[in-house]
């Protein structure tokens, strides 16, 4: 969302207004970006405005879906209970759910892990899904069919550095 998109939320509005039956949708990704504090980022503030006064202003059929993989960032008036309907939260995979992501991308690019599964599990914790199958392409590119301890290391730190952020379990669960 830019400050031009919310110009346009009061014709957003008229729209849903007059075709009831269409169900229209705004994305906003990284919404931690434009709802950090408000004091801090003027769009907080009218992203706040959308529906501050009167929570049954804006029409049924018209929803806003919004991603961040920083949640404690967002200001928490945006996401109190009474503004924001549902949270769904997506945790990081399990030691099993890596498991399972290997087998299916291993299998995919036809890696032979058959030894080094449990070395891959340790080495892809705090890893979402996506950086996982991100690991197996990566040695897949590197035509190494069957990659040693050393081969598996070196990518998985590479897709660490990538990001520059530490990995580590975070519970985003908002309780309000």
């Amino acid at each position: 969302l830019k400050s031009a998109d919310f110009f346009a939320q009061d014709l957003i509005k008229r729209i849903a207004k007059l075709h009831p039956d269409l169900h229209i949708y705004g994305v906003a990704e990284d919404l931690d970006k434009i709802a950090a504090e408000r004091t801090m980022n003027p769009l907080a503030k009218e992203l706040l405005a959308i529906n501050s006064v009167d929570p049954d202003a804006l029409p049924d059929n018209l929803h806003l879906l919004a991603s961040s993989n920083r949640p404690e960032l967002i200001d928490i008036a945006i996401i109190r209970p009474g503004r924001t309907s549902k949270i769904l939260t997506y945790s990081l995979p399990s030691d099993k759910e890596r498991g399972n992501i290997i087998e299916l991308y291993k299998a995919k690019y036809d890696i032979n892990l058959n030894e080094k599964i449990s070395h891959v599990i340790s080495k892809t914790k705090g890893f979402t899904g996506d950086e996982i199958r991100q690991t197996l392409w990566s040695l897949k590119f590197e035509n190494k069919t069957k990659p040693s301890t050393d081969d598996i290391n070196r990518i998985t730190k590479e897709i660490r550095e990538k990001w520059n952020v530490e990995k580590e379990e975070i519970d985003f669960t908002y309780s309000g």
